[in-house]
């Protein structure tokens, strides 16, 4: 449990940084600084917030500079918000940490009550937040540098991002839609499973992600249009397969069910005809007429 207090919170954190590799800094290069001292008097860029932006200042305080490695500064900051908005206030402020600071990255590590989050953003890359960690034994394993590339600082951020970040921020490791169903959804068309069942259940899955995280779900503010596009039209290809596969089972059904008075005409076949091949061939001329009728 990450029950230091929030003004002791740079040693808690500088500590972990120092015990996992990153740093040997023994001091951070400044610490608990309020939100209007750091954006006003840390960082050397003119500013003009907006009103949504100086919003944000009253929502974190005891901001302190850990280290800065390889053109990368990490930060601890104490979150003022509640845990319904605290997920959302992190993504915010670090997005107004980064866009203020001269440094290509940032690494800010949040302390809400008794728990901790990690966020990234540099390189390209908006916010990315990772899961809230309640206790040191779910995250120093992860923090390890050895788990990190030290020759390169863009991917030495980016290993970081890789470990802690959010699954759902990677679209490209998400299930598609035909691994979301499952495997026989398709064979239960014939029992009576109609469209709007499965296209309830897939934007049931599709979601499922937001219900878990609830209130503490960010998405990255870039994930576009483009990919929702395409996850449309694999969903509306899901749906027309079956579609098409309701229809070929009720064409089958109604064959079989054309078929079945062919049957019974061939098991009424009178016994003399078989004894008499031009009776048989005029039979079987007959039926095929019959056949090709009803079909």
């Amino acid at each position: 449990m990450f029950s230091s207090c929030a003004e002791k919170f740079f040693e808690y954190a500088l500590e972990l940084l120092r015990k996992s590799g990153h740093t040997d800094a023994a001091e951070p290069e400044f610490t608990n600084h309020s939100a209007k001292q750091f954006i006003y008097l840390d960082c050397a860029k003119n500013i003009s917030l907006s009103q949504k932006q100086r919003n944000l200042l009253l929502l974190f305080d005891n901001v302190s500079r850990l280290f800065t490695v390889k053109n990368i500064a990490v930060f601890s900051i104490n979150l003022l918000t509640s845990k319904s908005e605290r997920s959302l206030s992190a993504y915010n402020i670090h997005s107004l940490i980064q866009s203020v600071v001269d440094d290509q990255a940032t690494i800010c590590l949040f302390k809400h009550d008794d728990e901790i989050i990690f966020s990234f953003a540099g390189y390209g890359l908006n916010c990315i937040l990772s899961n809230w960690y309640f206790n040191e034994d779910e995250i120093f394993e992860k923090l390890d540098i050895a788990n990190m590339t030290i020759k390169d600082n863009r991917e030495y951020f980016f290993d970081f991002v890789c470990i802690f970040a959010r699954a759902y921020y990677f679209p490209s490791n998400a299930p598609t839609f035909y691994e979301l169903l499952p495997i026989d959804s398709f064979s239960h068309l014939k029992d009576g499973i109609t469209h709007e069942e499965i296209e309830e259940f897939l934007i049931e899955q599709k979601f499922s992600i937001v219900k878990e995280y609830g209130n503490d779900y960010v998405e990255y503010n870039t994930l576009s249009p483009e990919n929702s596009v395409d996850n449309e039209y694999e969903f509306d290809l899901l749906l027309k397969e079956a579609e098409n596969l309701q229809i070929s089972f009720s064409e089958d059904e109604n064959l079989s069910e054309q078929t079945t008075p062919v049957e019974d005409d061939l098991s009424e076949i009178p016994p003399e005809i078989f004894d008499n091949p031009e009776l048989l061939l005029n039979y079987i001329e007959k039926l095929s007429d019959k056949t090709n009728t009803v079909l």
